[in-house]
């Protein structure tokens, strides 16, 4: 009724090269409630993050070839309010413990269900920022 839900509406970068499982999970973030925009490669995942401030970065590692833990550190220096998840369809305890320790937030494997991303995000996103 005060406009409060609409002016803390948090905003997500999905940055994610398939086109079906992009769409998909940004049509879901979207019907929970946040502002979603999407990103298929790391220069146009950096391109909008130089435009607009987001509150997190969901970011697939593997990106046609292109590895996704450079802009995991890019954000951590210089975006230090986006939190940053990752998504990989890699089940790697190594890779896993590399992305924890460059600053992301969690570590998601596709595919992932729709309402354990929701959940996951919200969660995450309704604490502090450690």
């Amino acid at each position: 009724m005060d406009g409060v839900a609409n002016s803390d509406k948090r905003e997500l970068l999905l940055v994610e090269d398939d086109p079906n499982l992009r769409s998909t999970m940004a049509l879901v973030l979207q019907r929970a409630g946040f502002g979603v925009e999407t990103a298929v490669s790391l220069t146009a995942a950096r391109q909008q993050l130089q435009t607009k401030r987001f509150d997190l970065l969901l970011l697939d590692l593997d990106l046609s070839g292109e590895c996704g833990l450079p802009l995991l550190s890019e954000v951590r220096t210089f975006h230090t309010d986006t939190q940053t998840v990752i998504l990989s369809a890699q089940i790697s305890t190594t890779l896993q413990q590399k992305a924890l320790r460059n600053g992301a937030r969690g570590y998601l494997v596709k595919p992932v269900d729709p309402l354990e991303i929701i959940i996951f995000v919200r969660s995450l996103l309704s604490g502090p920022i450690a």
